[in-house]
C-alpha cells in the first residue's frame, strides 16, 4: 500500500471514529519538524483545561502553511503524521489536511467548522505565529 493510500484509510478511520466533545481545541500547523516547543504549547493547554475542569478535545491539524514551503511527499506527509502521533501523547490529530496540496490557512476553516457544529471552539497557536 502506498503512502497516499494509507493517509486516505487514516481519514476514513477518522470520519468514522471519532465524536467530538462539544467543546474542541485545534491546534493547528505545519509541525515540521515536531519539535519541543510544540510539546510545551500542547502540554499547557492540557493543563490550562484539566486545571479549569474543562472537557475539550485537543484536535493537532496538521495543515499546509501559507507563509511555509513544503514540499512533502505522500510518504514525507504519512512520516509527519507518525512523528506527531508519537510525540503528542493521547492527543487527536486530524489527517485529512495532510491529503491536500494547497496552502490551507486555519482561518480558512475553524470558523467554518463551528457554524457547521455549533461546537466551542478554541484555536492553539505557537508563538512563531506572532513573528514578523
Amino acid at each position: 500500500m502506498d503512502a497516499k493510500e494509507s493517509l486516505k484509510i487514516l481519514l476514513d478511520d477518522w470520519n468514522k471514529t471519532i465524536q467530538l466533545k462539544s467543546h474542541v481545541c485545534f491546534y493547528g500547523g505545519s509541525f515540521n519538524p515536531w519539535h519541543d516547543g510544540h510539546s510545551t504549547c500542547l502540554g499547557l493547554a492540557k493543563n490550562f483545561y484539566k486545571i479549569n475542569q474543562l472537557d475539550v478535545d485537543i484536535v493537532i491539524t496538521i495543515d499546509n502553511n501559507p507563509w511555509k514551503e513544503q514540499n512533502l511527499t505522500d510518504a514525507g506527509k504519512l512520516d509527519l503524521y507518525k512523528r506527531v502521533k508519537s510525540e503528542s501523547k493521547h492527543s487527536l490529530i486530524y489527517p485529512g489536511f495532510l491529503l491536500e496540496n494547497e496552502p490551507n490557512p486555519t482561518f480558512d476553516w475553524v470558523l467554518s467548522f463551528q457554524k457547521e457544529t455549533s461546537k466551542d471552539v478554541d484555536l492553539l497557536i505557537g508563538f512563531d505565529n506572532f513573528e514578523k
